[in-house]
């Protein structure tokens, strides 16, 4: 039944595809609706700031290397490399991310789907080719199991470090002026220019820099949680 089902259940894409019909609960439209109007008013769901005190020593302890790449396909791609360890040290690193937005909705598949098909201590049928391990091992396909989405509207992120490192790390190292396109942090998307306009706040001791999105930014998907399936011992 649950076979006949993976064929008629379905939901049309936009691309004239098909899949399994796997739908998001809760209010999206209309939570998107009522962040519009408090971006407007400049109001925030989600502010968290995160000190030097506070830091999480892994995986922010790493060197990373952004890469930004420019829209026209002639223009030369640009690249910095920037010390997040040194960032992190600083003695006056403060980080604080804020959203108008941050909502997470409960996926919900359609009749085709049954619990028993990702159930670790599921009996495989003799003489098959495929163990348990192979759907809920470490690698398998079946590991995680998602079962909500993390939405994301208008993010901010403000970032504070003394203005040495600003300078050694950012001005001297980049040349975003001329960088017409989007720049990429923790795979949301911001605006450089607007960035730019927005300004630096600077004294002798600390710098701030704040990276914002574009003013016609959609929600975006930050990531989903899951079930971790384990293999019954």
């Amino acid at each position: 039944i649950a076979q006949e089902k993976l064929h008629t259940d379905i939901m049309v894409l936009a691309d004239g595809g098909s899949m399994p019909r796997t739908t998001i609960g809760g209010a999206l439209l209309d939570d998107i609706a009522r962040w519009q109007g408090d971006k407007d008013r400049g109001e925030f769901d989600f502010n968290v700031t995160i000190n030097r005190d506070q830091q999480v020593k892994t995986p922010w302890h790493t060197t990373m290397q952004t890469e930004m790449k420019a829209a026209t396909c002639h223009s030369p791609t640009l690249e910095n490399h920037i010390s997040v360890q040194r960032l992190v040290l600083d003695k006056h690193y403060s980080l604080n991310v804020k959203a108008v937005g941050l909502q997470g909705y409960p996926i919900t598949r359609g009749d085709w789907y049954n619990d028993t098909f990702v159930r670790p201590d599921l009996v495989l049928p003799e003489g098959a080719n495929v163990k348990s391990e192979d759907f809920f091992g470490p690698g398998g396909s079946l590991h995680l199991i998602p079962t909500s989405v993390l939405v994301l509207y208008h993010p901010i992120i403000e970032l504070t470090v003394s203005t040495q490192t600003y300078l050694d790390e950012f001005k001297n190292n980049t040349r975003l002026s001329g960088f017409p396109g989007p720049l990429t942090l923790f795979g949301l998307n911001f605006d450089v220019q607007a960035s730019l306009q927005h300004g630096v706040k600077q004294n002798e001791t600390t710098t701030t820099v704040t990276i914002v999105p574009p003013e016609d930014q959609p929600a975006q998907i930050l990531g989903v949680t899951s079930v971790k399936k384990s293999i019954a011992t």
